[in-house]
Formats: structure tokens, sequence, C-alpha cells
């Protein structure tokens, strides 16, 4: 079996108790079955570390992973690109994920100090 990162399993969880959350991505992702491939927690892992897609028998798994991946990584933008409109602290926003790791909120605030930062030219 293979060791992960405590840092990679943090994000592996939460991508997995999430996955129910967000229902919108802008990409399309496809994924190949392979009887003998590897499992969905190592293709991501793949995935996730070199950009790769390899084939695994759990096809459904790793494409719910990767949409919640992209799916939470787009609402992050949009949020911050609409954070004005919705009176709503940061915190707010990240009370509705489940168990989120510290890089979603840093995200969050990158995005907004982005924005404010091409406001301000």
């Amino acid at each position: 079996m293979k060791k992960y990162s405590d840092n990679f399993e943090r994000d592996y969880n939460f991508y997995i108790q999430n996955i129910d959350n967000f229902t919108f991505c802008t990409e399309e992702i496809n994924v190949l079955y392979l009887k003998d491939g590897v499992d969905a927690k190592e293709a991501f892992f793949i995935f996730d570390s070199k950009g790769k897609l390899v084939p695994t028998f759990e096809p459904e798994l790793l494409k719910s992973v990767i949409f919640i991946k992209k799916a939470i990584n787009f609402q992050i933008i949009q949020w911050a690109s609409s954070y004005n409109d919705m009176f709503m602290g940061v915190n707010d926003y990240l009370k509705i994920f489940i168990n989120p790791p510290p890089w979603v909120e840093h995200s969050f605030r990158q995005q907004l100090y982005k924005k404010w930062k091409n406001i301000k030219k």
C-alpha cells in the first residue's frame, strides 16, 4: 500500500467529504477505465502531482474527485469576483465546506487580493 503525505491525505479526504457540495465545473473530465489500472486515490495522486491521467479501475470515483477539485477552485474564483455583492465574510463562505484545509481560505484570500489589486489600477 502506497504511503501518501499528510497533506495529500488531508486534501483527498476533503475532496471526498465535499463531493456532493458542488455541482458545477467548467471542464469536461474524461478518465480511462482499465481493469488492471490503479485505484482512484493513486490515479488522483498522479494527476495532482504530475498532471497526468492514468487508467484506473475506479473511473467514477476518480472523475468525481477531479471534478470536485476543479469545482472548488472555480467556486473560490467566483466568490472572490462577487465578494462585495454578498456582504458575507470569508468565514461565512468557508462554512459551506466540510473540514476545509488551510489552503482553501488562503486561496480565497489570494483571489480577493488579486481582485482588489486590479481594481486599484
